[in-house]
């Protein structure tokens, strides 16, 4: 038989004790297709035994206060209620079911305590129709609508899938507010008749940005000598440029090479890493304390570096 040798346990230096998490609770009130309204835990720890329920349809809002009444009210601890007239209100405004209410915020009104609850996800189709109301009174109250900032919301992941592919030789800080701009526009300009909106919205966006790319392009022969000097204002060299007129890939992609940021100097690092976060010429040479010619010269550095690391 044989003997299993062991080592002694020793202690380790230092331990991260993890204390286990809670999944949290939701304060939620739970709509389904046939008027059945249920109050979610929480939903019943904050409101009174006894509530009355009021919808506002155009902010798609929930507001609930003590009922004055107990035999025509909710009793929020009991089983689950019937409310078929709400369930037809959101039918109307096509809002999926389940639709989840989340509390929002408690307000007093002409002395009436309210607790109000949101719709948890508002769809593309009411946001656009309620954007279409505010145009017909004001364009500039629809292009700052909340509905406006909710449809951002909405379509963020894709714009933001289309600036890392689209006009590479505009800062990501200038890709980000045209993007943005370009999408309100689109809603602005969007007419359910002609187009579907997705394809007309991301369609519109990519176009712009096509369009704004032109005034950053500068050639790289010009604009990055050998010997550093360039023919433009100083704050004209931007690192941007010079990347995609080598046809070269971003300075976000770059940084996400770690084998390529092995072969830079700490300096070299940082200039990156400043040029992705928005900073100009002019504050990366005050932190980093370079000269206009050390700074080109970093740049040439790092495009060296560049095209023997892609070979």
């Amino acid at each position: 038989m044989k003997t299993l040798k062991t080592r002694p346990a020793s202690a380790p230096q230092h331990l991260d004790w993890l204390a286990p998490e809670a999944l949290p609770i939701l304060t939620q009130i739970i709509v389904s297709n046939k008027g059945t309204l249920s109050f979610g835990k929480n939903a019943r720890t904050i409101l009174p035994e006894y509530v009355d329920i009021g919808f506002n349809p155009d902010c798609l809002q929930l507001f609930i206060r003590q009922a004055e009444n107990q035999s025509r009210s909710f009793h929020v601890s009991s089983t689950p209620k019937k409310l078929a007239q709400l369930s037809r209100i959101l039918q109307n405004q096509n809002i999926p079911f389940p639709a989840i209410f989340l509390f929002d915020q408690e307000i007093e009104l002409e002395g009436t305590h309210y607790w109000a609850f949101s719709l948890k996800e508002k769809t593309e189709d009411y946001l656009l129709r309620k954007i279409k109301e505010l145009k017909q009174s004001s364009i500039q109250n629809a292009r700052c609508s909340q509905e406006m900032i909710d449809l951002l919301g909405l379509y963020q992941s894709s714009i933001q899938n289309l600036l890392r592919t689209t006009s590479r030789s505009i800062p990501m800080e200038d890709r980000r507010a045209i993007g943005q701009e370009a999408f309100i526009d689109a809603v602005i300009e969007y007419n359910e008749n002609l187009y579907e909106f997705s394809q007309f919205a991301m369609t519109y966006v990519k176009n712009t940005l096509q369009k704004a790319g032109g005034s950053y392009q500068y050639t790289f022969s010009e604009t990055c000598t050998l010997d550093g000097r360039s023919p433009y204002p100083e704050d004209d060299f931007s690192l941007y440029r010079i990347l995609a007129d080598a046809h070269m890939p971003d300075v976000d992609f770059l940084l996400e090479q770690e084998d390529f940021l092995s072969l830079l100097s700490e300096p070299e690092q940082t200039l990156l890493q400043m040029s992705a976060s928005g900073y100009s010429e002019k504050e990366i040479l005050n932190a980093c304390r370079l000269s206009s010619s050390q700074y080109k010269q970093m740049i040439i550095s790092i495009l060296a570096k560049y095209q023997n690391y892609s070979v």
